[in-house]
């Protein structure tokens, strides 16, 4: 959208992800090859679900399988 409203909510979207990504990738618990831009582009796909039935239950396990795949080869994931 071109609307600079979006445009702001969306930086401040990707500030804050990369906020709280640095603070998890400095700590070990996320890996670092993987961008504010990239995890906001997956979570945009949970809200494409919201008017399906058990979207809710979709929703969980598409955020699991982000942070499954975060934790991938660090010390506190899955290798």
């Amino acid at each position: 959208s071109s609307s600079p409203a979006y445009a702001h909510g969306n930086r401040q979207l990707l500030a804050t992800l990369a906020v709280l990504m640095d603070a998890a990738a400095v700590a070990g618990r996320i890996r670092t090859d993987v961008t504010p831009s990239t995890l906001l582009l997956a979570m945009s796909g949970i809200c494409g679900a919201h008017d399906q039935s058990g979207w809710e239950e979709q929703a969980r396990g598409v955020v699991e399988l982000l942070m499954n795949g975060l934790r991938f080869g660090t010390a506190g994931g899955e290798t």
